[in-house]
């Protein structure tokens, strides 16, 4: 309701009024696990709202409000195998920042996304890492920070953080300066986080001769260890139909999270409203390969595979998306899992005390305004 209401004064006081924008969507997860098929159905607005207040100042926020249900063993006749239908409603604020575009600088202060690195898919050198290979309808967590960016030279650039944990109580400091040189980009980078007392110096060079490329790498720093996260790759376009993109790359993760099978341990999250990027499946190396294929401009279609390489532990993600009209998208995607499984903890199929299956199936449908 306060949100609504600094979105409203602007329009009432000033004569401003918001620009609104978003989507709503409807989802179903679909698995069985030992024997019984679970079902979860979600559904969701997530409206964008901004208001210019004057030429240097934007203020913006993004609301989501959900209702989530599904069937779980009812504990009251567990004996029995009873099924119960279980309901969440949420509504939460996802995103609420002011930005101001001063002459020697861009602000940008409050809830904010905040993403950095150039890998595919798993960034070492994000301050606020989040890993979303298995859920790629999901929007990346609002971070409590103030950022500056300052530009300079020919494409130069440095971005300076401050964030904030959700509690308030624990502090994380970062900066990222980006080189511009022909037809490559090159970052360093520095985070500090006060409360782990943990500090991670890293490196990004991005760029393209015939194919793109890329090497993202981060040392982290405590005490006791410096330890490696690094992640290299490619990608080529393919003129087939109307556009193949395939993509390669080695990604490597000696951080002490990352050389546990401890699921619980690995994806604890850091109170940053971000998970610790723990990974879908156990070890230190894994090869990761996707193919984009898009059709035509309503229909395309990607596969991304996973692959440990100490285990015989994979994880592959198909999904097709139809674009019927401007505002509609229809989804269907999977998510399988290759090799020995291990029993893991609750992550992203919602329904807890069950553990993650080998094969789960998801749908949603999508419409924008």
């Amino acid at each position: 309701m306060l949100t609504l209401l600094l979105f409203l004064i602007p329009g009432v006081c000033f004569g401003i009024e918001p620009d609104i924008s978003g989507f709503a969507e409807a989802r179903g997860h679909f698995f069985r696990y030992d024997g019984d098929t679970y079902f979860m159905a979600t559904e969701l607005i997530r409206p964008d709202l901004r208001v210019r207040l004057t030429d240097r100042l934007l203020l913006s926020a993004t609301i989501e409000a959900g209702l989530t249900q599904h069937r779980t063993l009812d504990m009251n006749h567990a004996a029995t195998g009873a099924m119960t239908t279980v309901s969440d409603r949420y509504i939460e604020l996802e995103r609420l920042f002011m930005d101001a575009y001063l002459p020697f600088a861009d602000l940008r202060i409050g809830r904010q996304a905040v993403n950095w690195g150039s890998a595919f898919f798993i960034n070492p050198t994000d301050p606020f890492p989040e890993l979303l290979l298995t859920e790629p309808w999901r929007a990346r967590s609002g971070i409590n920070a103030a950022r500056a960016t300052v530009r300079f030279g020919a494409g130069h650039q440095i971005q300076a953080l401050l964030g904030m944990d959700d509690d308030f109580k624990s502090w994380l400091a970062a900066s990222r300066t980006t080189f511009r040189m022909g037809p490559a980009d090159l970052a360093v980078s520095g985070t500090w986080h006060e409360e782990t007392q943990r500090g991670m110096a890293g490196i990004d060079l991005r760029g393209n001769f015939h194919i793109g490329y890329w090497f993202e790498g981060g040392l982290h720093i405590n005490d006791d260890h410096i330890r490696e996260e690094i992640a290299v790759g490619a990608d080529y376009s393919f003129p087939v139909m109307d556009n193949l993109i395939i993509t390669l790359q080695y990604y490597r993760n000696n951080t002490l999270s990352f050389m546990t099978n401890d699921y619980e341990a690995a994806d604890s999250g850091d109170g940053y409203g971000a998970s610790s990027g723990a990974t879908a499946t156990p070890g230190r190396d894994f090869g990761i390969f996707s193919a984009a294929l898009t059709v035509n401009p309503e229909i395309s279609c990607s596969i991304l595979w996973i692959q440990s390489l100490q285990h015989s532990n994979g994880l592959m993600v198909p999904v097709l998306t139809i674009t019927p009209g401007r505002r509609w998208t229809l989804n269907a995607a999977a998510q399988i899992r290759t090799g020995d499984i291990p029993s893991m903890p609750n992550r992203n199929n919602g329904i807890p005390g069950v553990p993650i299956p080998r094969n789960t199936f998801i749908v949603w449908v999508q419409l924008s305004f």
